[in-house]
């Protein structure tokens, strides 16, 4: 297109069309001496189409592009995997697989514990879930207080449901297959409510509590996790024996506001945790049976009047002089359960509501009582599930006894027969105590 002036065509237009008055191109010259317009005329013998080899339309016999080249979307292409992108047309090698698992085994120990599943069972009424365990089984309770009684054939709480937490009464030891389809861990978001949860496990492999519940506890809206045989989790005092979440367990969780949990995948893992590991079982004393209920004491160094000395072990009695509670002093807070009264039982075997504990502080084969004369939190009487932060101790000098005068710890063995120290026992090893007078007692460290 010219202009002999060289200032444009002032909005005229040119139209260049075919035989059949079809337009083809058109334009102007908007300014200046010439302009150019492009035409592109498909004669006798072209081939119109894609002739990019790296789109999906290419046409290996297209002469003429005809700008249609569509390219591919990149993503998972396996309708198998969780990830499935029905856009993608290439795969990126990004697909994920849930684990095939089909069915769990849950182990439980006798008398009571905490327990939950990461099964969708094909059979999830609790009457026919946890047929296995057959008289064995006494009661089955959920969080909301419901109840599960097969000596009455009666259920109340429904359907065993994966990530919920339930207690269970056992008269022994028993186990249970439950089998179906998996509650994948990072697609089935767990809600908790204000107050107390019971927190069930989705993932396979074991994982540490703080790091699991860190978002809640750096949130300041986690105050405590236990677990069935009365370790705690207290991220307000960075204290933490319980360690790693087991699958087939649950835990007890107090909330200050409503919150979720999503867990991580199992190709995933969570952080180290800052906070360490305590390991407060006693050595001597013996362990306290658990029951459905309990109370944490807390107690700082500061609150002592006179600190222990390293290695004793801090001892809680009922009236009756039934021991309710036993842990090793630790520095720098020492953390006792107390248990409460099993009202399953016809038997004392704990605290009752509002009954005040008795206790000692006992090391070098010597106990001393102590009262606690002042509370920063809470008080000397037992109320279930509180948490009791003691502010002053007072040592009762003129009480000190001999923690047995007939009976005297001589060795501990191992499974094997082995004699061990507390030093070089692990955590969870069961241990046999041989005393003087010809006692053994079954030990869980």
């Amino acid at each position: 297109m010219l202009d002999s002036y060289g200032d444009g065509w002032n909005g005229a237009e040119v139209t260049i069309s075919n035989s059949d008055n079809v337009a083809l191109v058109s334009g102007t010259l908007d300014a200046g001496l010439e302009g150019l317009l492009d035409v592109c005329i498909a004669f006798s013998g072209d081939v119109v189409g894609c002739t990019d080899s790296s789109a999906n339309n290419y046409n290996s016999a297209a002469t003429l592009d005809d700008a249609s080249s569509v390219y591919p979307v990149m993503g998972c292409t396996d309708t198998d995997a969780i990830n499935f992108n029905p856009l993608a047309t290439l795969n990126d090698d990004s697909c994920e697989y849930t684990l095939l698992i089909t069915s769990q085994l849950i182990e439980f120990p006798s008398g009571w514990s905490l327990f939950s599943t990461y099964i969708e069972s094909n059979t999830p009424n609790l009457i026919d879930a946890l047929s296995e365990l057959d008289t064995n089984l006494i009661i089955v309770k959920n969080n909301a207080g419901n109840a599960y009684l097969p000596e009455f054939n009666f259920n109340n709480i429904g359907d065993l449901e994966p990530g919920e937490g339930y207690f269970l009464k056992l008269t022994n030891a028993s186990n249970a297959t439950i089998t179906g389809t998996y509650a994948t861990p990072q697609v089935n978001t767990i809600t908790l409510g204000q107050g107390w949860n019971l927190l069930g496990y989705l993932r396979v492999e074991p994982a540490d509590i703080a790091a699991v519940l860190y978002d809640m506890a750096a949130s300041e809206n986690l105050i405590i996790a236990k677990d069935y045989t009365g370790n705690v989790y207290l991220p307000e005092f960075s204290f933490n024996n319980i360690g790693n979440i087991q699958p087939g367990q649950a835990y007890q969780l107090k909330l200050n506001d409503s919150d979720a949990l999503t867990y991580l995948s199992n190709e995933d893992s969570y952080r180290l945790s800052f906070t360490e590991v305590s390991n407060n079982s006693p050595y001597y004393l013996e362990r306290v049976v658990q029951t459905d209920n309990n109370m944490t004491l807390v107690i700082e160094d500061h609150s002592w009047d006179i600190i222990p000395e390293e290695g004793a072990e801090i001892a809680a009695y009922n009236k009756q002089g039934n021991l309710v509670g036993s842990a090793k002093y630790t520095i720098p807070i020492s953390v006792l359960t107390l248990w409460g009264e099993d009202s399953l039982t016809e038997v004392k075997d704990g605290l009752e509501s509002e009954e005040v504990s008795l206790f000692e502080v006992c090391s070098s084969m010597q106990c001393t009582s102590f009262e606690v004369g002042k509370w920063s939190q809470g008080s000397s009487a037992y109320t279930a599930n509180a948490i009791n932060i003691a502010a002053g101790i007072t040592s009762n000098n003129s009480s000190t006894s001999s923690i047995s005068s007939e009976r005297v710890l001589l060795k501990v063995l191992n499974v094997l027969g082995q004699e061990v120290t507390q030093k070089n026992a692990f955590k969870g090893e069961v241990l046999f105590h041989v005393y003087s007078d010809g006692r053994v007692n079954v030990i869980v460290n």
